[in-house]
């Protein structure tokens, strides 16, 4: 992100599941739309600099997140 970030998820389909490299770049704070499901200690550590994975699983509604990283 340029700055202040939302995790967003869009066009979910039930089952769909990835993995997404996330790079902050400057410490810049990331919060989650109401429909991705995330643990408020991973917005922390993503919202500082470093590079994450991020693994998601989907409902159909919902993005269910976890946080792997920071990676060097």
């Amino acid at each position: 992100p340029t700055g202040a970030a939302t995790l967003t998820f869009s066009n979910q389909q039930d089952g769909l599941s990835g993995s997404i490299i996330f790079v902050n770049g400057s410490n810049y704070a990331i919060s989650a739309h109401a429909n991705t499901k995330i643990m408020a200690r991973d917005l922390t550590k993503i919202s500082a600099t470093g590079t994450y994975r991020i693994d998601y699983l989907s409902n159909g509604t919902n993005a269910y997140c976890s946080v792997v990283g920071a990676y060097p």
